[in-house]
């Protein structure tokens, strides 16, 4: 297997290797700590679950029902009545176990969105890449939670197919990914980009961004920006 450095060398050798290589490498980085995230996460869930497994174990809870039907028990022995003293040990039971219930059933919920929504995210800005993994626009990330947060792409039941959303319409995801770009057209990049000895002057196709997309940018997009000789306009 070949190291790093042998493979960036290879790949500095050609035009645009080096791009591709540190493209590769931010990827590759970015899945590293969203791992390290992930497995940080899970460990708290789980010491979380814990505690709400210990709660719902005091209350006799052995895990050979179902917790809905745990808690319908305990409300069928309030609704029999009997001792006080028992009939409110049963309500502070019954409270606590709806609590426990409660909370991991949020917690659970929550969990569901933020996956969901990393599950968009990656997938529109794979959307957004070309087929060097370079980004077909400026401020990619930015556009890609601009989609995600207004709501016009969904996950699937299957968790894994992403769809365009309009009211009630649903739109594969390659059709809504062109309409996209086709709307944003100021943020799509120049893929001419001038070399060594090129002229600087020509007006051929020229490129253009509105200045409001242009502050958008990160400072690295704004240099490339810039760099592609893309006019900003007002």
């Amino acid at each position: 297997m070949k190291s790093l450095s042998e493979i960036k060398a290879k790949l500095e050798a050609v035009e645009g290797g080096g791009e591709v290589y540190e493209a590769v490498v931010a990827v590759v980085d970015a899945e590293k700590q969203a791992g390290i995230k992930a497995a940080k996460k899970l460990k708290g869930d789980v010491a979380t679950y814990g505690k709400y497994k210990d709660a719902v174990e005091e209350l006799g809870f052995d895990g050979t029902v179902d917790v809905p039907d745990f808690v319908a028990a305990l409300k069928g022995k309030l609704e029999k009545g009997g001792d006080e003293g028992e009939v409110a040990k049963l309500r502070r039971d019954l409270a606590k176990a709806t609590k426990a219930q409660g909370e991991f059933q949020e917690q659970l919920t929550r969990e569901r969105g933020k996956r969901h929504a990393t599950i968009l995210k990656d997938t529109i800005l794979g959307g957004l890449r070309d087929e060097k993994g370079q980004p077909k626009v400026y401020g990619a990330d930015l556009l890609a939670n601009e989609l995600v947060t207004q709501g016009r792409v969904k996950l699937l039941d299957d968790e894994r197919t992403v769809v365009f959303v309009d009211g009630d319409n649903e739109t594969p995801f390659g059709d809504g990914m062109k309409a996209v770009l086709e709307q944003r057209k100021d943020l799509v990049r120049n893929p001419q980009r001038g070399g060594a000895g090129s002229s600087g002057g020509g007006d051929e196709g020229g490129k253009t961004i509105t200045r409001a997309a242009f502050e958008q940018l990160s400072p690295q997009d704004k240099i490339a920006t810039v760099r592609e000789g893309t006019q900003v306009t007002d």
